[in-house]
């Protein structure tokens, strides 16, 4: 079907959700990074500088970042770039902590040349943790922020995102990873700066918007993997996932989905190439013990030495 959208007419070829606002997808739904007065999705972030006062300009400052998020990434496991990649974005720490919509406050994985990926290089990843445990609860478990954009054309479509992909993995204990089954019915190659139909893709991280002044990540819910076979051995618990590991996708097609067909996306990307991670939000976690529940486990305790010390006696 067709759908309008910032004046142009571009075709919605595929069943899974748009870039941003489109709560009412079955399939992945976008999750708003911040919510508030100022709008749906619409970050509070710093817009510029007022050339005259030399004053930051901010926008959205009614927003706040979702509650809807009950956790973010707390340490960096593991930080292992690809090539391609500027000094200046190699801090890993960037992706800890809550989204910014700042499309700058990111790390990046790096890209690949088809030669490199002949060679046998390996993709640009990272894997994150978190304090406390996701879980596999009703709907989307978390969220993943990239900073992709929407394309005003060029090099791409305009209307379509300018996306820079990455598998999704899971972990309980850091060892044993489950990869999100994806799907990606892009046709064919799009170059180094075209775009992607983000409705074509499902289950890759980054073809959420997360970039001038838009804030959404791509939602992902575990009960996609209840079948997967490091599930089903009990290697990996879907009730307590510490660990999320995202690996780029060089997008030249070489890389496949869960379906067999060949991944494309924005490629060979440079400087801050390849996939560009600004936040992991945590939507469904392991409840921590109430105040109440500890306290009855201490007076339990009590009780339990109490009754040890009268019986000695």
């Amino acid at each position: 079907m067709f759908v309008w959208s910032t004046g142009l007419l571009t075709l919605k070829a595929g069943p899974y959700a748009a870039s941003s606002n489109d709560s009412g997808n079955a399939y992945d739904a976008p999750i708003a990074g911040f919510v508030g007065p100022d709008g749906e999705g619409k970050a509070n972030i710093q817009s510029g500088i007022d050339l005259e006062t030399e004053q930051p300009i901010y926008i959205n400052t009614n927003n706040y970042v979702n509650p809807v998020f009950k956790g973010w990434a707390t340490t960096v496991v593991d930080y292992s770039p690809a090539s391609n990649v500027d000094s200046q974005w190699r801090n890993a720490s960037q992706a800890l902590g809550e989204v910014t919509g700042d499309y700058t406050h990111v790390v990046s994985l790096g890209d690949l040349t088809a030669a490199q990926i002949a060679s046998g290089a390996k993709p640009g990843s990272i894997t994150l943790g978190f304090s406390q445990a996701i879980c596999n609860g009703i709907g989307t478990d978390f969220a993943v922020f990239e900073n992709a954009l929407v394309s005003s054309g060029g090099a791409g479509v305009a209307g379509q995102t300018f996306a820079e992909l990455a598998f999704v993995e899971v972990s309980t204990d850091g060892l044993n990873f489950a990869r999100m089954p994806s799907v990606s019915l892009t046709p064919s190659a799009v170059g180094q700066y075209g775009t992607v139909d983000p409705t074509n893709i499902y289950n890759l991280a980054g073809k959420s918007v997360n970039n001038d002044g838009d804030s959404w990540g791509t939602a992902f819910d575990l009960d996609s993997l209840v079948n997967d076979s490091l599930v089903q051995l009990g290697l990996v618990n879907l009730d307590e996932i510490n660990y999320i590991r995202i690996v780029d996708i060089p997008g030249t097609g070489t890389y496949l989905d869960s379906l067999g067909n060949p991944i494309y996306d924005a490629s060979v990307t440079t400087g801050s190439g390849g996939f560009d991670l600004e936040a992991i939000g945590a939507i469904n976690v392991v409840p921590e013990p109430s105040a109440m529940a500890l306290l009855l486990v201490g007076l339990g305790s009590l009780y339990w030495r109490r009754g040890r010390v009268e019986e000695v006696s």
